[in-house]
């Protein structure tokens, strides 16, 4: 006979529910972080203003205000370390992103503070500066790279210029003190036979000239010299200078030798020749000195 006993089929397994309670509290945990993170966010956004402190300096200018980052300046010494980046993403997972583009022009704002201190003007370098770094940034990395180049090659032919214009400026103003002291120091040793009263005349204009070049040196750095001009246009504005200090000091000669201001140094049984090559490099140095000693001379009259 045929078998028709039923054997039981074999029950699939089943696949045990999930609860929807910890998805719900890893989205929870999340929403938590990202609220913190926007919180810390908003606090460290509103720290970059200026006046504010980053670290122990104070922010005295923001150059670029963006969604997600700061470019801005401190107050310190050190020029290079001046300007400063703040990056803070609105999403988290977004930061690694915007690292990687300032990442690529790292080396590019390293050699731009480098060369900071050459910058005739560094307000508007910093500024050059920050609006490449937000290029970078925005996503434009390839040509604020080529924008950061042709920023240091300017500032450095600009130096080179200002550099090698002074050296003449200076130079030029040296060549005719150095003409003044020889000339003073041959008619010193009797070498150079001139008129006895003009003997005074060479010393005094000779002490002006060395007042001059003291002056110049001492603000050689702050002098700018445009591009423009040839070279030996500074060669005159040198020879310029240095006859102006002249003039001021035989001005002052005549006037203390007329007794009109610092008669002092015209007492009897003194030599006061010294007293004057002292004043003439004074007048010589200072652009105010005569002109202050012919007010004092107005006010008396």
């Amino acid at each position: 006979m045929k078998n028709t006993t039923q054997y039981p089929q074999e029950a699939e397994p089943i696949a045990p529910q999930q609860s929807a309670e910890p998805n719900e509290q890893i989205k929870d945990e999340k929403e938590e972080a990202r609220r913190i993170y926007q919180e810390k966010r908003k606090v460290a956004m509103e720290m970059i203003k200026v006046g504010q402190n980053d670290g122990n300096y104070e922010i005295t200018k923001v150059f670029i205000e963006a969604s997600e980052y700061f470019v801005y300046e401190i107050d310190t010494v050190n020029i290079a370390e001046s300007i400063r980046t703040y990056i803070h993403t609105e999403e988290d997972e977004d930061l690694n992103k915007i690292m990687d583009k300032y990442n690529s022009i790292r080396n590019c704002i390293a050699d731009a503070k480098r060369d900071m201190y050459k910058a005739l003007d560094p307000v508007v370098y910093k500024g050059r500066v920050a609006h490449l770094i937000s290029q970078a940034l925005s996503g434009g990395v390839t040509e604020a790279q080529k924008q950061f180049g042709i920023l240091i090659d300017e500032v450095n032919k600009e130096y080179r210029h200002q550099f090698l214009s002074r050296i003449i400026y200076l130079v030029s103003a040296l060549s005719i003190v150095i003409l003044g002291l020889v000339i003073s120091f041959f008619v010193y040793i009797d070498k150079i036979t001139i008129v006895k009263n003009l003997e005074q005349f060479i010393y005094i204009a000779t002490a002006g000239a060395v007042g001059g070049f003291i002056s110049i040196s001492r603000r050689l750095r702050e002098m700018v010299f445009a591009r423009a001009l040839p070279r030996y246009i500074f060669v005159i504005y040198a020879m310029e200078r240095v006859f102006i200090s002249v003039a001021g000091a035989l001005a002052v000669f005549f006037i203390v030798k007329s007794n009109l201001a610092l008669g002092f140094l015209n007492v009897k049984n003194q030599n006061p020749l010294y007293g004057y090559i002292v004043f003439s490099i004074v007048a010589g140095f200072s652009e105010s000195f005569l002109p202050n000693l012919l007010i004092k001379l107005e006010n008396k009259s």
